[in-house]
């Protein structure tokens, strides 16, 4: 996504094409039955040390 949206602001033309019916690819949850609280499929953890280029990516939003 990161780099579709860098191409794009480039002035490129881009096309994403998802492998599902819903974007995310890993990041997932499902409501907790009989609660307002939602279950975690997907990542769920960003090391900054391992993962610089992701946390740079959180942080930007």
């Amino acid at each position: 996504m990161t780099a579709a949206r860098d191409l794009h602001d480039a002035g490129h033309a881009v096309l994403v094409l998802e492998a599902r019916d819903r974007l995310g690819g890993r990041t997932w949850y499902k409501p907790f039955r009989g609660s307002d609280k939602r279950i975690e499929f997907g990542g769920t953890w960003v090391a900054p040390r391992w993962q610089p280029h992701i946390r740079a990516e959180i942080e930007r939003y």
